[in-house]
């Protein structure tokens, strides 16, 4: 057998207006349709989350794009011939998620072939008619030590969500009630010092409060001695897991367990609201 190495994120899922945990939504769901949740069409392609089970107060479940179209098959004598798929019939594309009730945190397989946070969040929005968002929780060391420089340049877009989080800042509340009474859904912001110069300590302060607020995308940030600008959503807390692979995919629980670890790894870097479960 041999091994096969993913990545794995982070991140803190939220429901609706008053931005609640995703515990009650995902209790309501599982409730009224099993462990299979209904599949839906998003952005053209059909996502289902799979295989939901509760133990105590962690969650796992799988996310899984079904697709209709079957690849070829080229066999040992190199002949090419289509694999026969029939009428119902997709293939599966999965990754593997725990969540945990306490802490309201999602640990994430990353499989790009089976699609994203952001289709997690898409899927969850059309299936019940409320927005999720789950922004990913970020590596707060990485970010530090570039505010530690000299900062130039700060910009992000900014998409207004249907509510702002408890808490937030006196800036984010005003773009928020401007962009409202324009009814525009996107901003973006840039921040620039005086040539060779550099913002004040307030705009790192900014920064800061700007990752992980409901609405704010692509925070970048030039140093004032560099020319590029420096990518912030580019440094999400992450991990990696090596699983034994049986065929295309590896056994569901020693995933399970890998993500466990993952957590356990970087529970100081998440917050101490995620005590075990």
């Amino acid at each position: 057998m041999s091994k096969r190495t993913f990545q794995v994120r982070f991140a803190r899922p939220v429901v609706g207006a008053d931005a609640a945990p995703l515990a009650p939504t995902l209790r309501e769901l599982s409730g009224a349709h099993g462990a299979h949740l209904p599949a839906h069409d998003v952005g053209g392609e059909r996502y289902q989350v799979r295989d939901l089970v509760r133990t105590g107060s962690v969650w796992r479940g799988v996310f899984g794009k079904l697709r209709d179209d079957a690849p070829h098959l080229v066999n040992g004598a190199d002949e090419e011939r289509e694999l026969p798929l029939a009428d119902g019939d997709r293939l599966l594309e999965k990754c593997h998620w725990l969540y945990r009730e306490r802490g309201n945190l999602l640990v994430w397989q990353l499989n790009r072939a089976s699609g994203g946070l952001t289709r997690f969040e898409n899927y969850l929005s059309h299936l019940t008619g409320v927005l999720v968002q789950a922004p990913p929780i970020m590596n707060t060391g990485q970010i530090e030590e570039v505010l530690n420089h000299r900062v130039y340049e700060i910009s992000y877009g900014y998409d207004r969500p249907p509510a702002l989080d408890a808490g937030a800042p006196r800036w984010n509340q005003q773009q928020f009630d401007k962009m409202r009474a324009l009814d525009a859904g996107h901003a973006k912001f840039e921040f620039r010092a005086q040539r060779k110069g550099q913002l004040t300590e307030r705009a790192k302060e900014m920064v800061r409060e700007a990752i992980g607020l409901t609405g704010v995308r692509k925070v970048r940030v030039r140093l004032t001695d560099h020319d590029d600008p420096i990518e912030l959503f580019a440094a999400p807390l992450k991990d990696k897991i090596s699983v034994e692979v049986l065929g295309r995919y590896p056994a569901a629980s020693d995933v399970f367990a890998e993500l466990e670890d993952a957590y356990d790894r970087n529970r100081s870097h998440i917050g101490a609201a995620d005590a075990p479960a």
